[in-house]
This record gives C-alpha cells, structure tokens and sequence, in this order.
C-alpha cells in the first residue's frame, strides 16, 4: 500500500512539473487590458470635437472631451451621438469660456461666452444652430457693451454700441452680414456728432454734426467709386 502511495506521489509531482513548463494562452504573461475601456478623447485648439467620429457606434450618457494635456476641454451629454442639452467648453486652466444649449447635435436657445474672470461676456440665440434675434455683448464689469441683430447666422438689422457709462456710442445699420443705411456715432453727451451713409458695404457719404445737432458747413466727404 505504502509502495502504491509512493508511486502515485511521484507521478504527481511529475505532471505538476511538466504543467509549470507549459505557456498560458495569453503567451505566458497576464493581460493587463481593462475589463470596460474608458474613451478619453485629447484635442488641441481648433481640433475636431465631433463626438461620432470618435465612436464605434453611437454613445448615450454624459461625455467628456480632453486636451492633449489631459485638461477638461468640454463635458455634456450624448443621445444616440449626437449633443443633447447643456454642454460646457473649458480653457486648458479650467475655467469656463463656452455654455451651449443643444438638441439633437444642433445649438438652440442661449449660449453663452464668458471672460477669463468668470464674468459674462456675451449672450447669443440660437436656431437650429444659427444665430437669430437680439445678442447681447457686456463689458467685464457686467454693463451692457453692445447688442447686435442676427438673422441665419448673420447681422442683419440695428447693432447698437455703448461706453462703460451705459450711454449709447453708436448705432449701425446691417443687412445680410454688411452695413446699408446710416451709422450714427455720438458724443459723450450722447449728440450726434458723426452720420455714415453706407451700401452693400461701401460708404458712400458721411456728414459731421456740432453740439446743436446741426450739420456743419463743410459738404459731404463722399468716397470715390
């Protein structure tokens, strides 16, 4: 019995041997890949940010977008790939410069632009991811800079201009992205000092105005065709 012990023993230990010699399937070495890979996208300024190209298929859920430093560049959520609802753009120091409203991949509503401070910068409207109506710029101390008229993605309208004071510096005139009509530009007392005719972008005459708002004697500085 002792001698059948002995010999089972020994053949034990020498299948445990040649078992030791033989390779895993991985090639002898244990794989050190991740259970769930996670996507980190890096992006250097002016990069495509376009979240299908960096996909296999199309993502649900929140998303986040990485400068090559590692930084957080923009973070928001995705449905079926495309944007959905509120995402924000960050400076590679981590402050906020961009809020987009989004639906379905395209900029609706709101968006906003802020200074290197935090402070608000400017206010524009989307529509189907063209600027449309009134936006709004703002000096880094909150007072209204300028506001602009915008139709499909363009200015198009009255674009009003003012000092730190609040008081109204100039007003334009636009139409389809160039100025057409009078660009008005006041003095510190708020009178109008200087009237410029443009078309399609050209000007074409401008007059000058003294503090009694009437129009000097010198005629209109007209510009050659």
């Amino acid at each position: 019995m002792s001698r059948l012990h002995s010999i089972c023993v020994s053949w034990l230990l020498v299948l445990t041997f040649f078992i030791s010699l033989c390779p895993a399937e991985s090639g002898g070495e244990a794989s050190t890949s991740p259970a769930v890979e996670t996507i980190k996208e890096s992006y250097q300024s002016g990069a495509d940010k376009s979240p299908a190209k960096a996909a296999r298929k199309p993502l649900n859920g929140m998303y986040k977008e990485y400068y090559q430093s590692g930084k957080l560049l923009a973070e928001g959520n995705l449905k079926n790939g495309k944007k959905q609802g509120e995402w924000k753009e960050y400076a590679e120091d981590g402050t906020l410069t961009n809020k987009y409203n989004y639906q379905n991949g395209l900029r609706e509503g709101i968006s906003k632009r802020y200074y290197p401070s935090g402070a608000l910068f400017a206010e524009f409207r989307y529509v189907h991811d063209k600027r449309e109506g009134i936006s709004k710029r703002y000096f880094p101390n909150a007072a209204l800079q300028a506001e602009d008229s915008y139709r499909n993605d363009v200015l198009n309208g009255i674009s009003k201009i003012y000092n730190e004071n609040g008081k109204l510096w100039r007003q334009e005139s636009y139409k389809k992205g160039k100025k057409d009509g009078p660009c008005i530009t006041y003095n510190a007392a708020g009178e109008k000092e200087f009237v410029d005719i443009y078309k399609d972008g050209r000007r074409i005459s401008k007059k000058k105005y003294d503090r009694q708002g009437k129009q000097k004697s010198e005629p209109d500085v007209k510009e050659k065709k």
